[in-house]
Formats: C-alpha cells, sequence, structure tokens
C-alpha cells in the first residue's frame, strides 16, 4: 500500500511539473528503480550530464511509471521540450519489460514535434532472429528518435536495421563521471598485500569458461593478495531505488568498496566503468553480449588503467604480473561526449 501510494505522488509530482514548470524541459523517462548498480549508475550520470549540459528544466521519470505518464503529460509536452530514454543494455530483445517501456514512451510522445533521445544503449536485434515483427514494432517507436550508441557493433548493427532518425557513437554515459569524483585514497607504502576485489556476474550474459574463477583460484593460492568478492547487482524488490537519494546513496556505496581495492577484477562492465570512476586499476573479462570486448576496443585501446583479458586467450601471468606493478594514468573522456552535448542546445 505504501508503495503504491509513493507511486501515485510521483505520477501526480511529474504531471504537477510539466504543466506548471514554465521552461522548456527534458523528460528524462526509465529511470532505473531495481538492484542493478550500473543502471542505476547510469541514471545518476544521465541526470547529472543533461543537468550540466542544458540549461532546460530537467524532470525524472521512473520506470514503472514512464508508460502511463508518457500518456498524461502528452498534451502538456511542447516542441520546445527534449524527450529522452535511459540508455544501457537494454535497446532489444533481451529485456523485454524495458523494450515496451521504450517503444511506448516514444510511440506516444512521437508525434509531438519535440527532440526524442535515447541515451547511450548497447543493441542486440540480430541475435534475435524469426521477430521480423516485432523489430518493425521497434523501428516505429523510434523512427524520429536520435540514438546514442556504447559500441560500434550496436552502431552498425543499428544502421544495418535502419533505426532511428541518426545513430551516434558515444561512450556509456558513466565514463562522464571519469575524473569528476572527488577520490580519497591513501598511498600505505608498508603493506604487503594487494587487495583484490573481484566483481563477477552471475546471470543471461555472464560467460561460462571459468576463465575468471581461474584467476580468482591463482589469487588465493598467493599470500601476496587478499581476496573479496562482490557484485552490481543487488537483492532489492524492483521499485526500491525510486528517488535520487536511494540511488546516489547505493552508487556510493559501491565506489567505497571499489575504492578500498588496490585492483578490481570483473566481468561487469559497470564494475569495470566505475572502477575507472574511482580511479582503481582493473583486470576485466569479456561477457556474453561482448559488451565489453567492444567498449574496450572502442574506448580503452589505449588505456594502461585495465587489462583486458580476452575469452578467446588464456592467462598471460607474467605479463599480467607486470601490469600489476606498473605505473598508471586515468583516461579522460569529455571530449568524447562533444555530440551528445550539442543536441540538447
Amino acid at each position: 500500500m505504501i508503495r503504491k501510494f509513493k507511486r501515485l505522488v510521483h505520477v501526480l509530482d511529474v504531471l504537477f511539473k510539466v504543466i506548471f514548470v514554465k521552461k522548456p524541459k527534458i523528460i528524462y523517462f526509465g529511470a532505473a528503480t531495481y538492484g542493478n548498480l550500473g543502471d542505476l549508475a547510469i541514471t545518476i550520470a544521465s541526470l547529472s550530464f543533461l543537468s550540466e549540459n542544458s540549461d532546460k528544466y530537467v524532470l525524472c521519470v521512473n520506470d514503472l511509471q514512464s508508460i502511463k505518464i508518457s500518456k498524461l503529460i502528452k498534451p502538456f509536452v511542447h516542441k520546445s521540450d527534449i524527450v529522452v530514454f535511459q540508455g544501457g543494455g537494454n535497446f532489444g530483445r533481451i529485456y523485454p519489460i524495458i523494450e515496451k517501456e521504450r517503444e511506448d514512451v516514444f510511440l506516444t510522445l512521437g508525434d509531438r514535434q519535440c527532440k526524442l533521445i535515447q541515451m547511450p544503449t548497447s543493441a542486440d536485434f540480430c541475435g534475435y532472429g524469426g521477430l521480423e515483427s516485432e523489430i518493425r514494432v521497434t523501428k516505429k517507436a523510434m523512427k524520429n528518435v536520435d540514438i546514442f550508441v556504447r559500441e560500434s557493433r550496436s552502431q552498425n548493427e543499428l544502421n544495418k536495421l535502419s533505426f532511428g532518425k541518426s545513430v551516434t557513437l558515444v561512450p556509456d554515459i558513466v565514463f562522464s563521471m571519469v575524473g569528476h569524483l572527488q577520490i580519497d585514497k591513501t598511498n600505505n607504502l608498508t603493506k604487503t598485500t594487494t587487495n583484490i576485489l573481484m566483481i563477477k556476474r552471475n546471470d543471461i550474459e555472464s560467460m561460462q569458461d571459468g576463465m575468471i574463477n581461474e584467476l580468482e583460484a591463482i589469487f588465493n593460492k598467493s599470500n601476496d593478495f587478499n581476496i573479496r568478492t562482490s557484485d552490481t547487482v543487488v537483492k532489492e524488490s524492483a521499485g526500491e531505488f525510486d528517488t535520487n537519494v536511494k540511488r546516489n546513496r547505493a552508487i556510493k556505496s559501491m565506489v567505497d568498496e571499489i575504492q578500498s581495492a588496490d585492483i578490481v577484477v570483473t566481468d561487469r562492465l559497470h564494475g569495470m566503468i566505475l572502477s575507472l570512476v574511482s580511479d582503481v586499476p582493473v583486470i576485466v573479462f569479456d561477457n556474453a553480449t561482448h559488451k565489453i570486448r567492444y567498449t574496450v576496443r572502442d574506448w580503452l585501446r589505449d588505456s594502461d588503467f585495465i587489462y583486458y583479458i580476452d575469452n578467446d586467450s588464456s592467462l598471460n601471468l607474467s605479463e599480467l604480473s607486470d601490469w600489476i606493478q606498473s605505473k598508471k594514468h586515468i583516461q579522460r573522456f569529455d571530449e568524447e561526449f562533444i555530440e551528445l552535448r550539442e543536441i540538447l542546445q
């Protein structure tokens, strides 16, 4: 009952602001409320980026209320407004609930003559053969949308399928936080062990070959390493993270945990990105959707802050040891978001 009341309050709050706030608005749909910390970080980073790069009034619409709110506010959305949908690895059939939310929002508001923007996302349609009718529905919804994608693979796939008004390659939006977080790390020159944080996934996107487990076993055999395990998914019910206060608290807790480590080992995309945000070097493995592989190729090819282990290769322990001991330099991504900044003007 309390949760239903809070959702009603959210709907009324957004509706009130759309009607009575007179300045042009950016209406951000699909804000994550579930326990995937990567998606919560996308919401926080997106809202921050939109606020910093536009003088429009930014409104946040939670995922579970996005369809209802899009229908309620339609008469009050103007040409000077911008409708935006949450990015992430959710464009395609792998997460049908989120795809349904996106399609309904853009179909509902697509005739309001305002800008429609899909925030940086990963697309996967080619892997779902035989769904041409569903793809047609999605293409119709995205017809007038400027789509921003996170990897060249997604850009090539959407261009091949003729999706959207435009398809532009930019990094994952959480990369915009790199170099902007207050880092409070002290170097203990007398310590004899290296703190390793393992952030491993256990879902439909995980690889089953066990190479990350092989590395973990190697670290565990050595007295030089102290191993802890974590994940960027927390077991909370859908709708739990329904405010930015709660989202920020969850992300801060994850960042604090990462900053307590000397090195992160992960097969999660945002385990990698949040490590870069936290100024912590990261050993990274690919996952089943290859988001990490293409992110490394497109944006981190020359970075010495990550050590990427492709699943087609084997562990090179000598090279890995040299990397662990080497001096590393953080990479900034501010210049990579120029096209996204420009479209918000």
